[in-house]
């Protein structure tokens, strides 16, 4: 074979060889779509079924742990939003709120711009996140009472309460897995009656803390399975 025809059948030979490998890249390419399209669903698939799996395993923890039937309600009406006035029924089931449930509590003076908890309030709080009483249908409910019923005061008590939840996260145990409801208003106008109702020890203001008949921001951090 003469150098011009050997070197014209190498050429050829490349040619052909480039086709092939270019169609062989094509096909991996290919089956490599396919395969994480694949994973993909696998994927959407599992958080589905762990989804599921927390919905139903919360749901028997609070069957099993969740005793009031007012709780529920309320839980049910914060969600949906705050209501203005209050009924008869609503204002029971706030009151049994209230009353029925472990809690924390804190007092912020009106014009603060950043929050700090007194060390009382933060055994309160790590107590409260105990996590020997966390469960999968544990939540945590926030409520704030403004210091003064207007809109000016209302909004600065969820800027407070937004602030007193982002300082709480930072102390919930990293293995926990809690939900968090709120920031919400007290619903109705409760302040007389939440005054008369907190009396306790852990309820009058600490050091660092407004006394009780100044201008006061009051949150509260609730925990419940329901």
């Amino acid at each position: 074979m003469s150098p011009r025809l050997a070197g014209l059948s190498l050429t050829v030979l490349v040619a052909l060889g480039g086709v092939g490998c270019q169609e062989e890249l094509q096909a991996l390419r290919s089956q490599q779509e396919e395969l994480l399209a694949k994973l993909a669903e696998l994927r959407a698939d599992h958080q589905q079924l762990v989804a599921r799996v927390e919905n139903e395993n919360r749901a028997m923890w609070s069957q099993q742990l969740c005793k009031s039937g007012k709780v529920s309600e309320f839980i049910a009406d914060v969600q949906a939003g705050v209501p203005g006035v209050c009924t008869p029924g609503s204002l029971e089931a706030a009151l049994t709120f209230l009353n029925g449930l472990p809690y924390a509590v804190a007092s912020f003076r009106p014009g603060i711009d950043t929050i700090t908890l007194p060390l009382s309030r933060e055994g309160q709080l790590r107590d409260l996140l105990d996590l020997r009483n966390l469960h999968p249908s544990t939540r945590l409910v926030i409520l704030v009472q403004p210091h003064v019923e207007n809109d000016e005061g209302l909004a600065e008590a969820q800027v407070v309460a937004t602030k007193y939840l982002t300082l709480m996260r930072s102390l919930v145990p990293s293995q926990a897995k809690l939900r968090f409801l709120g920031p919400y208003l007290l619903p109705c106008r409760l302040r007389s009656e939440v005054s008369r109702r907190f009396q306790g020890p852990m309820d009058r203001p600490v050091p660092g803390e407004p006394p009780e008949r100044a201008a006061r921001i009051r949150v509260w951090a609730f925990r419940t399975d329901c």
